[in-house]
C-alpha cells in the first residue's frame, strides 16, 4: 500500500509496473506520504489478524495505536484499549525490538503511548 492509499498486487501480470514505477520516482518523492489513510487501507484491504512493525524498536507504534483507536479496529477505541490489547497474549502490534534492547512485551511497559484518548 502506497501513501496515497493504493494497493499495488505482488508482482505479475495484476501489477501495472508502469504505473508504480511512476509513483516511485515521481509521487512517492514530492508529496507526503500518508501513513494514516495507508495503514487504514492496508487493515481494510487484507484483515489482519495482528500488525507488526519491523522497526527496529517502537517508533511508530504510538501512530500505528493511534490509527487503530480511530478505525476502533477489533474493539480498540481509546488509549486503554489499546494499551491493554498490547498487554493480552494476542497484541494488536508486534514490534521487533532494536539489537541488543529488551524483548518488546518489557520495552512496551516502559514507553509512553502517544494516543489521544477519544
Amino acid at each position: 500500500v502506497d501513501g496515497s492509499g493504493r494497493l499495488w498486487p505482488a508482482g505479475g501480470e495484476a501489477c501495472d509496473v508502469a504505473a508504480l514505477r511512476e509513483y516511485t520516482i515521481h509521487e512517492q518523492v514530492v508529496a507526503p506520504y500518508r501513513f494514516a489513510h495507508s495503514l487504514e487501507t492496508a487493515i481494510g484491504a487484507l484483515d489482519p489478524e495482528v500488525l507488526v512493525l519491523l522497526g527496529p524498536g517502537a517508533g511508530l507504534g504510538g501512530a500505528i495505536g493511534q490509527v487503530l483507536s480511530c478505525m476502533r479496529w477489533r474493539g480498540i477505541d481509546s488509549k486503554a484499549a489499546f494499551a491493554q490489547a498490547q498487554r493480552s497474549d494476542r497484541p494488536a502490534l508486534i514490534t521487533l525490538p532494536p539489537a541488543g534492547a529488551a524483548p518488546a512485551a518489557e520495552a512496551a511497559e516502559e514507553r509512553p503511548l502517544a494516543i489521544n484518548e477519544q
